[in-house]
């Protein structure tokens, strides 16, 4: 996963609120501050004493979460909060951490190191809460490449996991990627005509089934926009189908680079 050239500052998150149509106002209060590098927050409303939870993903305490408990590099992590501004991160010894002291926090969601497609990065998490479920979708990765290896401009293998939860804290992975491309495995194979690496989903409940939102690698056009869907079974194997032609994208390469840094 590249990283996003916001970082969130890389030292707070904030809350932003809308005023009127088109018109934002940022909060000059902080929600989460002190880790090395965190961002792209869920938050969903959930009810309840605790009635806002958050998943959001990057490095705690230290680069690339060295030394930490879990493995790989990307983690998401996840907070509570009664109001919207006041969060508490879900910390080591199964508490809450109120004192911003990212030392503490722990990772819900992470590298797995029986699964070479999720060796690496865990991040952009996207939750949708359903009959009292969580259920989430998120990037993940294989290791990085020793060397550049055509057709994988990430320089690893890029995937969409999925998992859910009552808690939002104990997750039940997919035995398999929501999405990953068919020719992908342990050992890449050069092809620069490769369509791949799936990541960066958004996932939404539409009526009768699950859809997902979701970035590729096109070549030729760079990263652009795709969508699957799902009417049956969330975990099942095979259940995300992508519903257009990945060489004609929803959003192309140029026109959604330039939208997400403001340029349209």
């Amino acid at each position: 996963m590249r990283r996003n050239s916001l970082i969130v500052l890389g030292l707070m998150l904030s809350l932003c609120h809308s005023r009127a149509a088109g018109e934002w106002e940022r909060d000059p209060q902080p929600l989460l501050w002190n880790f090395v590098n965190m961002y792209n927050p869920c938050v969903v409303e959930t009810g309840g004493e605790y009635r806002f939870k958050m998943w959001f993903f990057g490095w705690s305490a230290t680069h690339a979460n060295q030394g930490a408990s879990w493995p790989g590099c990307d983690a998401i992590f996840h907070a509570r909060s009664k109001d919207l501004k006041h969060w508490e991160v879900y910390s080591q010894g199964d508490t809450w951490d109120g004192t911003m002291n990212p030392a503490k926090w722990v990772s819900v969601l992470h590298a797995a190191t029986n699964r070479w497609y999720a060796a690496w990065h865990a991040g952009d998490p996207s939750v949708v809460m359903k009959e009292g479920r969580f259920f989430i979708a998120y990037s993940s990765t294989s290791q990085p490449f020793h060397k550049n290896i055509p057709g994988y401009s990430a320089r690893m293998v890029q995937c969409i996991m999925g998992a859910t939860s009552i808690d939002g804290i104990h997750w039940q992975q997919t035995a398999a990627p929501l999405l990953i491309c068919a020719d992908d495995s342990q050992t890449p194979q050069p092809n620069p005509s490769r369509i791949g690496d799936f990541h960066r989903p958004c996932l939404r409940w539409d009526n009768d089934r699950w859809r997902l939102w979701f970035d590729y690698w096109l070549p030729g056009q760079g990263v652009c926009m795709g969508c699957a869907e799902n009417t049956g079974d969330f975990m099942a194997a095979g259940g995300f189908k992508i519903i257009h032609d990945l060489t004609k994208p929803l959003l192309q390469g140029e026109l959604f680079l330039k939208s997400l840094t403001g340029v349209l």
